[in-house]
């Protein structure tokens, strides 16, 4: 039975003649890890956000004691 969910075949498990479940190949494989190269490739194409610096300053500054209790 495996081996022909490998070659894509499906089997309708049924109780009492109606269909309860399908052994069927998983839609989507989802790889364990991703290649060094390829993270590297992904990186090497993206755009830093030129205000991230700013944004990262703006929210560190200070604290929370001159805000209102919640309430």
């Amino acid at each position: 039975m495996l081996d022909g969910v490998r070659r894509g075949e499906v089997y309708v498990v049924t109780s009492r003649g109606e269909p309860v479940a399908e052994l069927r190949r998983p839609a989507r494989r989802r790889r364990d890890s991703i290649p060094r190269e390829e993270v590297l490739a992904l990186l090497s194409r993206q755009k830093s956000d030129p205000t991230l610096a700013a944004d990262m300053a703006w929210i560190s500054e200070g604290g929370t004691d001159d805000l209102d209790a919640l309430g």
